[in-house]
């Protein structure tokens, strides 16, 4: 069975998922005109997608400075455009941000499993760190019989928590989803966060941790995948955070 979920001082409860807010900003001062919303709101951790950043050379210069400000646990995400971000993937750029990330007070960093071969020290480093490593995988093509194959994979694989997201068209494959998590859950120690993307899978958002799922995405400013629902959605649906 699944342990419980921590990300920082944020910790999940059979009763409870963890909820991240996606900040998408491009520039230093997007970052101070949002931090303070972000530091505010109820969520339990921010999900700093790093990839909205327009120029990265500036980032790797202020990023230790930035993150000293944040006063939530937050997951620091590099997400590329083939998993459905917005930046290309770079593999210097990718290693130096997380790197950053680790070293200077990230509570989680999210690693695409397609890239974890090349991020083994980063991994180690974070391990010395207490930084929760979460191996992501995105999958906008997928059969179904493919699911349980592909999350039971990603649970052997070195990282602290795995993550699988994929889109759906129909309340059917969403069940799909939560079921072959409810199964993999049962067998592992390592927390799942799952997600069935697009709007036939928000129940996924709003009931997966009943599913062995941990963590679910609310947004505050924007929305970061499809189907995503609001902050205040998922706070009336769920409860105000016991951490």
């Amino acid at each position: 069975m699944s342990k419980a979920l921590k990300i920082g001082t944020a910790l999940a409860t059979p009763q409870r998922p963890l909820i991240a807010v996606p900040m998408l900003v491009a520039d230093e001062a997007m970052f101070q005109a949002q931090i303070n919303q972000f530091n505010q709101c109820q969520a339990d951790i921010i999900e700093w997608r790093i990839d909205a950043w327009h120029i990265f050379f500036d980032l790797i210069k202020i990023m230790p400075k930035l993150l000293a400000q944040f006063n939530k646990p937050v997951l620091v995400t590099y997400r590329t455009q083939a998993e459905g971000g917005q930046a290309v993937f770079d593999q210097q750029l990718y290693h130096q941000l997380n790197l950053l990330a680790v070293t200077n007070g990230a509570s989680a960093i999210d690693i695409e499993v397609d890239h974890l071969d090349m991020m083994t020290d980063i991994c180690a480093l974070a391990e010395q760190k207490q930084v929760t490593v979460i191996g992501s995988k995105h999958c906008f093509d997928l059969e179904q019989p493919a699911v349980h194959t592909i999350l039971a994979e990603m649970v052997q694989l070195p990282v602290d928590v795995v993550k699988f997201a994929e889109s759906v068209q129909t309340s059917a494959e969403a069940q799909t989803l939560l079921m072959v998590t409810q199964s993999v859950a049962a067998k592992t120690e390592k927390p799942l966060i799952t997600i069935a993307m697009g709007v036939a899978g928000q129940r996924s958002r709003m009931e997966g941790y009943q599913f062995g799922s941990q963590l679910t995405f609310g947004s505050l400013t924007e929305t970061s995948a499809p189907g995503q629902l609001q902050l205040f959605e998922l706070l009336n649906l769920l409860g105000p955070s016991a951490n």
